[in-house]
C-alpha cells in the first residue's frame, strides 16, 4: 500500500510556543499509545476453538484492556496539565467544532468521577497499582463451578496460568459491578470504546489547529511524499494464543549488526515441565 509522509524537522518543532509544544508532543504521543493498543484488543479478540485457546483469548484481551483504560485515565490527567493549566485551551479552544467542545465537557464529566468511572477504577486497582485485598475480592466473587487451570507446555511461550487471571478478572468486573460480571465487562468495553474515541476526536482537533496555526508551510500538498509499505488485511489479523518454536527475536541492521532480544526464557517452568513424558534418545 501507499503511504503518506509530512516531514518537519527539530526547527519547526522548536518554533512553537513552549505550552503548545509540550501539548502537541504528548498528544502525537498519546494518539499512538490509544491506537495501538486499541489494534491490539481487536487482533486479540477472535474467539476460538476449545478451552485452552478461549482461556489465552480471554486474558490477552483483559491485558490489552487493563492497559488501554490506564492509558486513558493517564492521558486524561495529562490532558488537564498540558491543555487547562498551560493555558493552551485559551489559545487554541474557540476554534474548535461544538461536536469537539461537547466532546470535551463529557471527557472531564466523566473522569470528575473518580472510581466511579470504570476506567479510573481499573487504572487505580489492576492496571498501574495494584491492590492484595483484590485478590480475595475476585475469588469470592468466582463461580464455584469454574476450573481455575494452568496451560503448558514445554516452552515458555506456552505457559498460561490461567487461574490468576480468572481470579484477577473477576475482581476486575467485581470493582465495576459488584452483583453482574455481564454487565460490568459490557461496561468496561462501552467506555473503553467511547472514551477512546473521545480522545482521538479531541486530540486529533487540536493537532490540526496548532500546526495550522504555526506551521501552515509544512501542511501543503506539495509538502507530501510518499512509499510503498507492506500491509495486511484488517479482518485477517489475529493475535497467536499457543506458538510453535518460540525463540529470541533478532534482526541484522544495515550495517551488519545484529540487534537481539530474548525477554522471554525459552524453557518453560521445572516443575511444570517435569510432569511431561520425555522423549526417548535416538
Amino acid at each position: 500500500m501507499k503511504i503518506s509522509k509530512i516531514e518537519l524537522t527539530r526547527e519547526d518543532i522548536l518554533s512553537v510556543p513552549a505550552n503548545e509544544r509540550v501539548f502537541l508532543i504528548y498528544a502525537g504521543h498519546a494518539l499512538n499509545e490509544l491506537n495501538i493498543l486499541s489494534r491490539m484488543v481487536v487482533f486479540s479478540m477472535p474467539i476460538r476453538r476449545g478451552e485452552a485457546e478461549r482461556q489465552i483469548m480471554v486474558g490477552q484481551s483483559q491485558v490489552f484492556l487493563r492497559l488501554l483504560a490506564g492509558k486513558l485515565h493517564e492521558t486524561s490527567s495529562l490532558f488537564e496539565k498540558t491543555y487547562y493549566k498551560s493555558k493552551v485551551s485559551m489559545m487554541v479552544g474557540n476554534g474548535l467544532s461544538d461536536e469537539v467542545k461537547a466532546t470535551l465537557k463529557n471527557l472531564r464529566r466523566y473522569f470528575n468521577k473518580g472510581n466511579k468511572a470504570a476506567i479510573t477504577a481499573i487504572r487505580n486497582l489492576h492496571a498501574f497499582h495494584y491492590d492484595p485485598e483484590q485478590v480475595d475480592v475476585g475469588l469470592m466473587k468466582l463461580d464455584p463451578r469454574m476450573t481455575l487451570d494452568i496451560y503448558f507446555d514445554e516452552k515458555s511461550a506456552n505457559t498460561f496460568y490461567g487461574f490468576a487471571d480468572s481470579v484477577i478478572n473477576s475482581a476486575v468486573m467485581t470493582s465495576i459491578d459488584r452483583e453482574n460480571h455481564s454487565d460490568a465487562f459490557k461496561t468496561l468495553l462501552s467506555d473503553i470504546e467511547r472514551i477512546t474515541q473521545s480522545f482521538q476526536l479531541v486530540l486529533e482537533a487540536l493537532i490540526e489547529q496548532i500546526v495550522m496555526k504555526r506551521l501552515p508551510h509544512r501542511f501543503t500538498k506539495q509538502a507530501l511524499s510518499h512509499e510503498q509499505a507492506q500491509s495486511t488485511e484488517w479482518a485477517k489479523i489475529v493475535l497467536p494464543t499457543f506458538v510453535e518454536n518460540p525463540a529470541p527475536w533478532s534482526v541484522t541492521l544495515h550495517n551488519g549488526k545484529v540487534l537481539r532480544w530474548g525477554g522471554q526464557r525459552v524453557e518453560g517452568p521445572k516443575f511444570l515441565t517435569s510432569l511431561l513424558e520425555k522423549k526417548e534418545a535416538r
